[in-house]
């Protein structure tokens, strides 16, 4: 069994160019945000209510536009992003 020790995290050296992380992550800031916001509307449309009460449908229209938009951007570079995850995986299988 491999242990892990801190002490490697200095010799690591990420694979990927500063490109390959910014197309990985190009807009993850707004993906959390639009996220969080979704989940604090349906914590506050189900807390404390019975089942039947508990309506969430508003919760995904209040938030399409911004959900729409953020998750655009994000799936417009899923081919490049399963490119750049294949080549990590064929060429730095330890990085994974």
């Amino acid at each position: 069994m491999d242990v892990f020790h801190p002490s490697q995290c200095f010799h690591f050296q990420c694979p990927l160019s500063d490109d390959d992380m910014d197309t990985l992550f190009s807009n993850i800031d707004e993906v959390i945000e639009a996220s969080e916001g979704l989940l604090w509307l349906l914590e506050s449309a189900t807390d404390g209510k019975d089942f039947r009460s508990q309506l969430i449908g508003p919760c995904f229209l209040q938030m399409k536009e911004e959900m729409q938009r953020v998750y655009a951007q994000y799936c417009h570079n899923y081919d490049e992003v399963n490119a750049i995850q294949g080549k990590v995986c064929h060429n730095s299988i330890d990085f994974l």
